[in-house]
């Protein structure tokens, strides 16, 4: 396989600080686990779980981060899907024909050297969600419509959700699902001002 380029050796901590208006300790934790994980193993994709209350930067938390990295970033929203294709594409007329056509998820993930944040996936269900089960672990493949996407080298998934009976909409998620990740977080709440 080709490999991913090395992370770049940086400050963490540093670098998200000055571009984010609020960093969680948490967050900071994460950043420097991520950077760990891409200097031991940049040259194959990994996953983390980052849970919590809405409004925490979970997900804009991978622009500075993906800036820090050298990465790309993409942000697909996982309570859209409703199907297991759903998140590789869909089905267009052509010709007096139904054919499905990929997606831009289906490129950053082949491409690699990219995050893809999977935002509000306990908002999605639990057989569309299924799509993204080989893409996660060890095999980093799905075959879609006879196609083998294969997860490019230096790929970071981080996926996002908020947990708890205050989030109407919110499904559970499995084990399945959650043993895919190198790595669970939970954000921590903002500091009391004085």
């Amino acid at each position: 396989g080709v490999a991913a380029p090395a992370a770049k050796k940086v400050e963490v901590k540093e670098e998200i600080d000055a571009d984010y208006f609020y960093v969680p300790d948490s967050l900071r934790h994460i950043s420097a686990a991520v950077y760990a994980l891409r200097q031991r193993n940049a040259a194959n994709k990994s996953a983390i779980l980052i849970s919590g209350p809405s409004g925490f930067g979970k997900t804009a938390f991978a622009i500075p981060l993906a800036k820090v990295l050298g990465m790309g970033v993409g942000f697909f929203d996982m309570s859209l899907l409703v199907d297991t294709e759903d998140l590789f594409g869909g089905r267009q007329i052509e010709n007096g024909s139904t054919i499905f056509r990929f997606n831009s998820f289906v490129e950053m993930v082949e491409a690699g050297n990219n995050i893809i944040v999977l935002d509000e996936t306990n908002r999605t269900i639990a057989s569309a969600l299924n799509a993204a089960l080989g893409l996660l672990d060890w095999r980093g493949t799905a075959i879609v419509h006879g196609r083998k996407i294969v997860v490019g080298p230096g790929t970071l998934f981080i996926a996002t959700r908020n947990v708890g009976n205050e989030y109407a909409g919110t499904h559970s998620s499995d084990a399945a699902f959650t043993s895919r990740f190198a790595f669970s977080a939970v954000i921590d709440s903002m500091p009391v001002e004085e």
